[in-house]
């Protein structure tokens, strides 16, 4: 290596004040995919709760339009008479 080259440092080039720069490199990323894992957690509860106030209404629905039929089965029976 010539003398006016420099080695390269990971810890200079990244301003780090520990020894250990790339553990600290993954520490944070670990940190960040964490955060994203919580993220994504939370958007998938909330993606259950939105379902299942669907899938609530869906058979409300089914009640009322089986309520209907009966009511018009009904309707038509007593017409018939």
């Amino acid at each position: 290596m010539p003398k006016d080259e420099k080695e390269y440092s990971t810890e200079k080039a990244w301003n780090a004040t520990t020894t250990n720069s790339q553990a600290d490199m993954f520490r944070s990323l670990a940190d960040g995919l964490r955060r994203e894992n919580l993220l994504i957690k939370k958007m998938l509860t909330e993606k259950d709760k939105k379902l299942t106030e669907q899938e609530m209404y869906i058979e409300q629905l089914e009640n009322k339009l089986e309520s209907l039929k009966k009511y018009e089965k009904i309707k038509t029976e007593s017409i018939e008479q």
